[in-house]
């Protein structure tokens, strides 16, 4: 089965770079996205969810503190 909107109230990538995109990025009806991957949005998929009104937490605080104890 192959699902034409993603709709939801959050969505949450996380596995996967750029699974945002443009190609998909207009599909999205949630409210929120939560990045947990690195970097699961590209620039212009993000314009356009922006300009649709999706709110994000982005990648750089929702999973940062992995990266560092990983350094460590």
């Amino acid at each position: 089965m192959v699902y034409s909107h993603l709709c939801s109230d959050i969505f949450i990538p996380a596995a996967f770079e750029q699974s945002i995109n443009v190609n998909n990025a207009a599909k999205f009806q949630c409210k929120l996205i939560i990045e947990a991957a690195n970097g699961p949005t590209t620039r212009k998929g993000e314009d356009i969810l922006l300009e649709k009104g999706v709110s994000f937490l982005p990648d750089v605080l929702c999973n940062g503190g992995g990266v560092t104890v990983s350094y460590f």
